[in-house]
């Protein structure tokens, strides 16, 4: 910051200038604050919320490849096309709320997490398969809902009613 006297650069943390001794003005300290929220608020798809971002958007697309997969290897199955269906309407929702921004997307991202957590371990249950996937399900919806309501990026970012 500059001195409005001498010119002279002015250390943040400090009252008076360096060279003239001019007091800084309260113009002088509102702009280093305004500076200095600017500097911390962090907002938009950067950082780890980028990472997350891809995740979402790629979900139904790998959503889409499996299910044709499962189709070839066992022919028609009901409860995987209605699986499927349903796990690629809920990717489109929470790419929707994640594009728009809006502030519900915390809590349907965590929502629809939880529900396909609790589904793989049904089915690890029930049959003994998906064992790996239910561990990474059930990581993946810890980390990032964890993430999701701590981060000050997420908090900036998803701010849409």
């Amino acid at each position: 910051m500059l001195c409005h006297k001498c010119g002279n650069n002015i250390v943040e943390d400090h009252e008076f200038c360096g060279k003239c001794g001019v007091k800084k003005t309260e113009s002088h300290i509102e702009q280093i604050k305004s500076i200095n929220e600017e500097k911390n608020k962090q907002e938009g798809f950067g950082g780890w919320l980028a990472l997350l971002a891809f995740g979402v958007f790629i979900s139904p697309i790998i959503e889409v490849f499996y299910y044709f997969t499962e189709l070839d290897a066992f022919g028609f199955d009901a409860y995987s096309l209605g699986g499927s269906t349903v796990a690629i309407i809920a990717s489109a929702w929470l790419i929707y709320l994640m594009v728009k921004k809006k502030k519900s997307f915390k809590k349907w991202f965590l929502i629809i997490n939880v529900i396909g957590s609790v589904l793989l371990i049904m089915i690890f249950i029930y049959d003994g398969e998906y064992g790996e996937d239910t561990i990474k399900q059930v990581l993946y919806t810890i980390v990032w809902s964890l993430y999701l309501w701590k981060s000050k990026r997420a908090k900036n970012t998803f701010i849409k009613s």
